[in-house]
């Protein structure tokens, strides 16, 4: 039986045989495209990458790492998919159109490792601030 469907303003044909059974092979390395809910009724589409299966017996799972970019960031994420999932879910992917290029994202990697380490050596300062100015408070403690 065939059926039209309607997504997004597009038709699409699509025969849904109640014999017809849809099996799809993955490996790991794959390529795909992770579809995330948001806030409300917002989606975003993320590529990733299949980096593992876990065959646990009572819920098998599949991990992908996707990377999530914004305007100003980039993070590799990690999302484990199995029958519980929820919100998320991903197809196979060619992985040739990205709206972004390697170095843009190697770019946004960059500037949040150094704000990380500019946290850091801020850290660091904070302690050894605590050591030179309070460390005397402490200097009478018994152990």
């Amino acid at each position: 039986m065939e059926k039209i469907h309607d997504i997004n303003g597009k038709k699409f044909i699509i025969n849904e045989d109640p014999n017809m059974v849809r099996v799809e092979e993955y490996r790991v390395g794959d390529q795909v495209m992770v579809l995330k809910k948001g806030y409300g009724d917002t989606f975003s589409m993320c590529p990733g990458v299949i980096i593992a299966f876990f065959d646990f017996q009572s819920l098998p799972s599949i991990q992908v790492a996707y990377l999530s970019v914004e305007y100003s960031s980039a993070k590799i994420e990690f999302q484990a998919f199995n029958a519980n999932t929820k919100d998320v879910e991903f197809c196979a992917y060619a992985g040739k159109d990205l709206p972004y290029g390697k170095d843009r994202v190697l770019t946004l990697l960059d500037n949040e490792i150094e704000k990380k380490r500019d946290e850091l050596r801020d850290i660091e300062h904070k302690k050894q601030y605590f050591v030179e100015c309070f460390g005397k408070f402490f200097s009478h403690a018994i152990d």
